[in-house]
C-alpha cells in the first residue's frame, strides 16, 4: 500500500472512516465548549485530567480517544453522547463492484 492509500483500497477508506469519525467527535466536544464558553484548562478541570491530555483529546489524530472518555465529557457537559450506524457509501460500493466482477466471471465462463 502506498504511504497515502488509493481511493479503492479498503484499508485506506476504513482510516479514512476513522479519522472522519474522531475529527466529528472532536469538532462536537469543541462546538460545545465554545457555546459555553469553556476552555480546555475547564474542561480538564471538571474532569480531573492535565490540561495536556485534553489538548491530546482534540488536537492532532485523537489516537487516544475512548469511548468512555467520550461518554464522561457528554456527561460532565450535561449532553448524552449518541451514536447511529449508517451503511458506508464506500462499502456499499465496494460490494457492488464484487458483484459485479463475480457476474462478469460467470458470463466469461
Amino acid at each position: 500500500m502506498a504511504i497515502f492509500g488509493t481511493a479503492g483500497d479498503l484499508e485506506y477508506a476504513a482510516l479514512v472512516a476513522e479519522n472522519k469519525f474522531i475529527n466529528r467527535i472532536q469538532l462536537e466536544i469543541e462546538r460545545v465548549m465554545d457555546e459555553r464558553q469553556l476552555k480546555q484548562t475547564d474542561l480538564a478541570r471538571l474532569l480531573g485530567v492535565s490540561e495536556a491530555r485534553i489538548s491530546q483529546i482534540l488536537g492532532g489524530n485523537g489516537k487516544n480517544l475512548q469511548a468512555r472518555t467520550i461518554a464522561k465529557i457528554a456527561f460532565i457537559l450535561g449532553l448524552e453522547a449518541n451514536i447511529a450506524f449508517q451503511k458506508s457509501e464506500i462499502f456499499v460500493k465496494e460490494q457492488a463492484d464484487k458483484e459485479e466482477r463475480k457476474t462478469r466471471k460467470q458470463k466469461a465462463a
